[in-house]
């Protein structure tokens, strides 16, 4: 055996996978397909620096390729067969179709007049090239064929079916022959990797016996003749299985690639070897030149190696044809016995005394090649553009598939041959019930929403490509539309968005109805209400690849020219809102070089996903800020711990909370099948660097949940507070509680202040600041009390929503155009100073001038302008409170109820700050605050009119609301605190919590009467109580101090820093206090729980 002299030339041609391969009839071309449903045509004579010609009419992974002196033949697993002009690219049409299945093999029978298709429906089909309408088919055996092969004379078709039985059918009474049982491996499942190799039936140019790789990992013969073993294959440095099989034209040649990655050629004549050669990858399909001494071959690795002068010189070429009468020998070359035909000997393959060139052509060489690197291997520069595809659906397999598979339900399609059934379950069946009808249009892209389901079917069978809504709605059960589309206008994706009213978003913007869009191959997104109106129309002008609806937005994946050379998709993502159609984010998609886009959705919360086949989940943070949104990886599934040693994969669902909801696919499995699989739920973790540290995972949550609360936040839109986000927020400072302890107890002062920045309410401040005071790091908290003042300085939920309201006029429209006169502008510059026009200020309502002196939140301006400068003046005017026409405005609790505290404070406050600033301004002497709600002496109408009416009510203030007025007038003094004199049990120390402001007691008076009907405002009352209990240190009981002989080095445990921080936390504190504990230098509260509550489990807390 000879070492191959010549290493074979490679190039890459498509992504890791089973690949294909087969040379054209007269040996120019070579023809490869992979899983990318890309067939390349390569050049025989040329080397790895060529761009082959592509076709790329297939839509899912390319499964065979044969070829004729006329066309060329490529199967895929779309279930269709495309044939094209023998060297042309372009597809000339269809030969074949299956049922909906994949198509595994397909052969051309040696006259080239019939194509054999072999797929996953237990049939073999033969049909007639030049008519496609005749076909016979090969029925009766329970097992699908994995690989097919004629009889030289045409008249016999072997199969080698899944269950590891050879099927021998007579082709023209369509009958079996015969089966033979116990050469291959069964091998049923289409995802592990000894599917895709080689075990087709290889026919002696004799048509006498035939070679087949066995499952002992050697090649066997059987002879025609009675269907028996006459000999065997093996190659002792490499006994590993065979993956492909090639007989050289003339069958004196056999090639045989093995696992271990080598390519053997033996001798027919000694059954030796000899030339050897080594692959990148696990050889699936390996050929001879028909015209040359070249073998090629295709690889797991996704490349093709082409091996030139394979034989050596001195042995006879593979090309040259034998005579008739060697057929006698050919019987017993297998025979082991003295009397062998050839000798064993003969290591030199010196055969010319048997040998009859009848060609008279000689030995023919390959024209010289321009000398090229051995170990050249070039990346082909054509990266094919991803088809569109619908997110959540799934390629027909054996006559079942899914249209959708979301997180509101699914679609599942069963092919009937002459008709779909279409059935629709939902996985909250208490909310809709599932239902089923038959299409017979054939539907093959469909969307299901919360509010109806669209479907849209291809341009086919005599009719139009159509689209059909079918709604859900209970009061109107008769939604349901359909269009159909031009003859140059079809469907590639559709999506339904939108949710019901009753069920919309924080924002009050939502939209109050569901939409069906579909986009279509020239670009178009077609906007259609839930009753079918055609509403809007947008020209994306790219090609578009997948879209799927929210509840507020629609997210379209579109491409932007081509692809990149270096494997990029250029994919580019357009936010739409469904409000007013307006674009609110737009950029590229996070996608990898090579990678493509696998799903794209929303999560609960309304929230953009992405998922690329590398395995990564995206999620588009502040998606919500105008032209401020970003791709953040969320989960890397290559990353989680149950992956490791196990061989799957996850099929997006959607995203629940901190869960990614999916399905496992075991092995090589790309998509779910039937029966439907459960939904599982994989924890999020963010992709961080690792460290060592048990404080790791602390610092992922946090991250986590702070992104989460900030998508929540964005949605508030006009509001300044949620309930379940300040329970979320609490969640978060709790677990940065629990990393500030060890930061201080280390003495890791950066990282602490760095987790104590990060703290969102003041009572979180409060526990740290205990937290440092504990360890004896006065400097930490000298910051922490400087950031507690600060903050107490502003509004951070007013200035966020003041944020909020701005992103809407972010971009705002061009004004129509109007006449600009000296006139007009003047009678507008007239009416503003006359009081008319009320200036519009930032931050603040529109101010109405009054010049009633009778309110008490009106200013005498005239009696202050002998008091003040010019300038001061102006702030003065600018800081005035509105006030009613008719005097004072009586404050009724149904105004009380319904205000938003925060907003009512804020505009009230400036007018009080700028009187202290005039006073102490000018240096007089301060008067004593008058209480405008006093008792006065006498209560009279100043309303003539309303004072006569039969049934007009008093203006005068009920009695109760002034004692209490002026009891906390009076009591504001003593801080030491009283009993009431009524005998209430209400503790004094909590009742002086509370400051005694004005909007305070009335507030308190107005929710008493209203029963706390309303939970938001008895949760903010909550969160003015603590706020108040850790902002002023003289309200808390003197009692809790630390012990002077504390150890600093003393550690607080998990419970005590969970009782110190449930005690910043507690809207109502104990006010008695124990004596200090002599173990770590810590008071406890009297009555503290003796099981304190955990703050890793914030669900434990009474405040959340």
């Amino acid at each position: 055996m000879s070492r191959a002299s010549k290493l074979p030339e490679i190039n890459l041609a498509h992504p890791e996978g089973p690949t294909h391969l087969a040379f054209s009839r007269d040996g120019s071309l070579i023809y490869s397909g992979g899983r990318d449903s890309i067939v390349r045509l390569w050049r025989a004579e040329l080397g790895t620096d060529q761009e082959p010609d592509v076709a790329i009419e297939a839509e899912e992974a390319i499964t065979g390729i044969t070829t004729s002196k006329s066309y060329w033949f490529g199967a895929s697993e779309d279930a269709h067969v495309r044939y094209y002009k023998a060297g042309s690219k372009n597809m000339e049409g269809l030969v074949a179709r299956t049922a909906g299945v994949p198509i595994r093999h397909i052969s051309v029978d040696p006259e080239e007049k019939r194509i054999a298709v072999a797929s996953d429906d237990l049939s073999i089909k033969i049909i007639d090239i030049e008519t496609p309408e005749n076909v016979s088919v090969l029925t009766g055996y329970p097992s699908a064929a994995r690989k097919i092969s004629w009889h030289p004379d045409g008249k016999i078709l072997i199969a080698s079916c899944m269950d590891g039985v050879l099927v021998v059918w007579d082709t023209e009474n369509h009958q079996q022959i015969t089966k033979i049982e116990g050469l291959i491996s069964p091998v049923t499942d289409t995802s592990v990797p000894e599917f895709d190799y080689d075990c087709s039936a290889l026919w002696d140019p004799l048509g006498e016996s035939f070679f087949l790789a066995s499952k002992s990992h050697d090649v066997v013969s059987i002879s025609k003749n009675g269907w028996a073993k006459v000999g065997a294959f093996s190659d002792t440095e490499n006994p590993e299985a065979v993956t492909a099989l090639a007989l050289s034209p003339n069958g004196l040649y056999l090639a045989a690639a093995m696992q271990s990655k080598q390519v053997v050629v033996f001798s027919i004549a000694n059954r030796k070897p000899v030339a050897r050669q080594t692959s990148e990858g696990i050889p699936t399909c390996l050929e001879f030149s028909p015209t040359h001494n070249l073998l090629a071959w295709t690889s797991t690795d996704g490349s093709i190696s082409r091996w030139r002068s394979v034989i050596p010189p001195t042995m006879s070429s593979p090309v040259e044809r034998r005579s008739k009468p060697v057929e006698k020998a050919t019987e017993g070359i297998f025979e082991d016995s003295a009397n062998d035909a050839f000798d064993d000997n003969d290591d030199n393959g010196n055969e010319d005394d048997w040998i009859i060139d009848d060609l008279d052509t000689g030995h023919v060489e390959l024209p010289k090649a321009k000398p090229v690197d051995p170990y050249a291997r070039e990346m082909v520069n054509v990266t094919k553009a991803q088809s569109p595809f619908q997110s959540g659906s799934t390629p027909m397999r054996n006559k079942k598939h899914y249209l959708a598979f979301n997180a509101i339900g699914v679609i599942s399609v069963t092919d009937q041959e002459t008709h779909h059934v279409v059935n629709i379950e939902f996985h909250d069946r208490s909310s809709k019930k599932g239902f089923h009808f038959q299409d017979y249009l054939r539907y093959n892209i469909g969307s299901l929403g919360e509010q109806g389901a669209l479907f849209a079917c291809p341009p086919e069978a005599g009719h139009p490509a159509q689209v059909t809504y079918k709604g859900f709605s209970s009061w109107s059960p008769s939604t349901e539309w359909t269009y159909e589309f031009p003859e140059s206008e079809h469907v590639v994706a559709v999506a339904t968005c939108g949710t019901h009213q009753s069920k919309s978003t924080r924002d009050s913007r939502s939209p109050p109805t569901a939409y069906g869009i579909v986009a279509t191959n020239k670009g178009y997104l077609r906007f259609f209400t839930a009753g079918g109106i055609q509403k809007y129309i947008w020209a994306v002008g790219d090609d578009i690849v997948s879209m799927v609806g929210g509840h507020e937005c629609l997210l379209v994946v579109h491409r932007a020219g081509g692809t990149s050379l270096d494997g990029s998709q250029n994919l580019r993502y357009s936010l739409i809102s469904l409000i007013n159609f307006d674009v609110l984010q737009e950029g590229l998609l996070p996608l990898p070089r090579g990678k493509i886009l696998k799903w794209i959705g929303f999560s609960a919360d309304d929230a953009p996903l992405a998922h690329d086949n590398s395995g990564v989940l995206y999620l588009l943070d502040r998606f919500r800020r105008p032209k401020q949104g970003r791709w953040t990886p969320l989960l890397d599934t290559n990353m989680l711990a149950r992956k490791q040693g196990k061989d799957e994969s996850y099929w997006p669902i959607g995203l629940s909370g901190d869960n990614f909801m999916c399905l496992i696919l075991k092995g090589r499995e790309e998509h779910p099948g039937f029966p439907q699989p459960l939904v599982q739920e994989l924890p999020i973790q963010l992709p961080l660097l690792t460290q060592s540290t048990p404080e790791a995972a602390l610092e992922e949550k946090v991250y986590r949940d702070s992104m989460f609360v900030g998508l929540l936040q964005d949605s508030l839109g006009d509001k300044t507070f949620d309930q379940d986000i300040a329970r979320q927020e609490l969640a978060v400072d709790k677990t940065l509680l629990q990393l500030i302890q060890p930061y201080c107890k280390a003495d890791d002062l950066q990282r602490a202040l760095d987790a104590i920045y990060m703290l969102r309410h003041d009572a979180s401040l409060n526990a740290a600041a205990k937290l440092a005071n504990f360890y004896l790091r006065p400097g930490l908290e000298e910051k922490i009390q400087k950031l507690r003042h600060e903050r107490g300085e502003q509004n951070p939920a007013e200035h966020a929503r003041a944020e909020r309201i701005g992103w809407r006029n972010h971009a705002p429209p061009i004004p129509a155009s109007r006449p600009s006169t000296s006139e007009f502008d003047t009678d507008l510059h007239d009416e503003y100073q006359r009081g008319s026009i009320a200036p519009k200020r930032k931050a603040l309502k529109p101010a109405n001038p009054s010049s009633d002196s009778s309110s008490p939140f009106s200013l005498n301006t005239a009696k202050l302008s002998t008091d003040i400068s010019p300038s001061d003046q102006v702030d003065v005017v600018e800081e005035q409170i509105p006030s009613q026409q008719n005097g004072k405005r009586k404050l009724d609790d149904s105004d009380l109820s319904g205000a938003d505290w925060d907003t009512v404070q804020q505009n009230k406050r400036p007018f009080l700050q700028s009187a202290d600033r005039l006073s102490h301004s000018q240096g007089s002497k301060q008067k004593p605050a008058v209480n405008p709600f006093a008792r006065k002496a006498a209560a009279t109408s100043s309303n003539s009119a309303s004072a006569s009416a039969p049934n007009a009510r008093s203006l005068a203030k009920s009695s109760s609301f002034f004692d209490k007025v002026e009891s906390l007038d009076t009591g504001k003094s003593g801080r030491t605190g009283q009993k009431k004199e009524k005998g209430s049990t209400v503790n004094t120390r909590k009742e002086q919590s509370k400051q005694a402001t004005l909007f305070e007691v009335v507030g308190s008076a107005s929710t008493k009467k209203a029963s706390r009907v309303n939970s938001q405002e008895a949760t903010q009352e909550t969160l003015s109580t603590q706020t108040t209990l850790a902002m002023d240190p003289e309200q808390v009981s003197p009692d809790l101090e630390v012990a002077s002989t504390k150890d600093p080095d003393a550690e607080m445990d998990a419970d005590e820093v969970c009782t110190l921080a449930q005690y910043a936390f507690d809207p109502c504190p104990k006010v008695g206090w124990d004596r200090m504990s002599p173990s770590n230098g810590l008071s406890l509260p009297l009555g503290a729980p003796s099981q304190p509550h955990d703050l890793r489990s914030p669900s434990n807390d009474p405040a959340a």
